[in-house]
């Protein structure tokens, strides 16, 4: 998962046909693309590239990288404002595809709230995990990470009203 969010936040290189259209001069320019990641939610839902065109046949494929991580991570290092709030999060749900693109069958694997336990869910079956090995697997499609809050954690809330509180400087 660490790999993931690496790879999302790494700068790419626009050349080529990819090139940046410059506003200024309306010419077509290479350009650095960045993501940074300024504040996180209570609920993140990671959506993992599992499809990916393949020139060759001129067909999507399945992505069957399999997904290691442990249930509980720490995604403070991604944010990238000095004024991050603790980011440890309990991954708490996962959907599932099994199949090819364009076909296939989703199952979901949540933690129930109240004994903590992992089931899975597909369709009108719901097993208990006896395992946490299933948790995660190959087929994982949806991630749904909650944040760990400790009783000294407070979270404030953005509003144009108080900029003092925006994750990002306002250039004037």
């Amino acid at each position: 998962l660490g790999e993931a969010f690496e790879l999302f936040l790494a700068s790419e290189m626009l050349t080529g046909e990819n090139q940046w259209k410059c506003t200024r001069c309306k010419c077509r320019v290479d350009a650095t693309k960045k993501i940074d990641i300024w504040t996180l939610p209570q609920v993140l839902v990671v959506h993992l590239k599992r499809f990916e065109f393949d020139s060759n046949t001129s067909r999507f494929r399945k992505i069957g990288s399999e997904l290691r991580s442990p249930l509980t991570v720490d995604l403070t290092r991604y944010v990238s404002t000095q004024r991050r709030h603790r980011a440890i999060y309990d991954i708490v749900c996962i959907a599932n595809h099994y199949g090819l693109y364009g076909s296939g069958h989703y199952t979901a694997t949540c933690k129930h709230p109240v004994d903590g336990k992992f089931y899975n869910f597909n369709d009108t079956h719901v097993q208990e995990l006896t395992s946490l090995d299933g948790v995660l697997d190959k087929n994982a499609y949806l991630l749904f990470l909650v944040r760990s809050a400790s009783p000294s954690d407070t979270f404030t809330r953005q509003t144009s009203s108080a900029p003092e509180l925006w994750p990002h400087e306002v250039s004037r």
